[in-house]
């Protein structure tokens, strides 16, 4: 199927559909700020006061050691300035759209599997960013967080959808083909789509659209780059929720290598970055992403391979 064929079914099957997701006002006027070239600190500010909930936790994440704060930080403009309008941008959304969705959520769905891998995708795609894009690691955690937005609007436009997989819910290529064999489309597409509706960024939307396939994204080498960065994260994260035995780092670092020319090297040393930043995360978003021996676990996998590949590297 095209490019054009996909826009055409997806408008003729979600353009009228009822009950689709929807972003809370503060979200909405986010985004506005995100693509308004000139927005400065104090329109931000503005929108923050608004949701007196939202801004607490800007202030709380101001505070946290993830953000490297220093001293206490007292006042939103403060905060604002220490994280930078891109990072607190990108935790607004974060904020206001996990809460929302999930209050939104309906059908067969397993969203709490959802929402942890959604979170450890963004937390990984983030540290990946910030290798290849470092100017780009915030919008890269919100890219990562909404790529799969397309199965939710899916579980909500057909609820039995999901009831009775054929594969695990973890298995996004069977995800992908059962999506297509019952829909005719599948939720990277759809969610591309509705990112577009939301009115994220083309490179958002691009990112979103090609995530199992982030080679093909459109634009040029640095959209491309920021493709695979989301898409890297999105692996990363399901071999973090696999069973013990599927930890295969070597298999990530085949695809580092293949999307971002990533070595194995620099793809360890992500891999111990993430570990050590998922406790911090966990607490910004009062949830719990991973137990702590899975992540102990990962965490000396990723030593071992990075002191392995170093020993190579010197020729000992």
């Amino acid at each position: 199927m095209t490019s054009e064929n996909y826009e055409q079914r997806i408008n003729q099957l979600l353009s009228t559909a009822a009950g689709l997701p929807t972003l809370p006002g503060v979200a909405m006027q986010v985004i506005t700020s995100v693509n308004d070239k000139h927005a400065d600190v104090a329109a931000l500010i503005q929108i923050l006061q608004r949701d007196p909930a939202l801004a607490a936790k800007i202030l709380r994440v101001a505070n946290s050691p993830i953000y490297g704060s220093r001293r206490g930080v007292e006042s939103l403009q403060q905060a604002v300035v220490m994280l930078g309008m891109r990072a607190t941008h990108s935790l607004a959304l974060s904020f206001s759209l996990v809460p929302a969705l999930k209050l939104q959520s309906e059908g067969t769905l397993d969203y709490a599997l959802y929402w942890r891998r959604c979170l450890l995708s963004a937390t990984a795609a983030k540290q990946i960013a910030a290798c290849i894009l470092p100017a780009d690691k915030e919008a890269a955690f919100l890219a990562a967080l909404i790529q799969d937005l397309g199965m939710l609007v899916l579980d909500r436009v057909m609820p039995e959808l999901y009831a009775g997989l054929p594969c695990s819910q973890m298995d996004h290529l069977g995800l992908l083909a059962h999506e297509r064999s019952r829909f005719g489309l599948d939720h990277a597409h759809v969610g591309g789509w509705m990112a577009r509706e939301w009115g994220f960024s083309e490179r958002m939307q691009n990112a979103v659209a090609h995530s199992h396939q982030p080679e093909g994204a459109d634009g040029g080498d640095s959209d491309r780059q920021f493709a695979c960065c989301v898409a890297l994260g999105a692996e990363l994260a399901d071999m973090m929720l696999g069973a013990d035995g599927d930890c295969d780092l070597y298999r990530i670092a085949a695809k580092a290598e293949q999307w971002l020319a990533i070595d194995g090297v620099s793809t360890g040393g992500i891999v111990e970055s993430v570990t050590r930043s998922i406790p911090a995360f966990e607490r910004i978003f009062d949830t719990r992403l991973l137990d702590q021996d899975k992540l102990q676990m990962i965490s000396d996998l990723a030593r071992e391979k990075l002191a392995e590949l170093r020993a190579v590297a010197s020729g000992e």
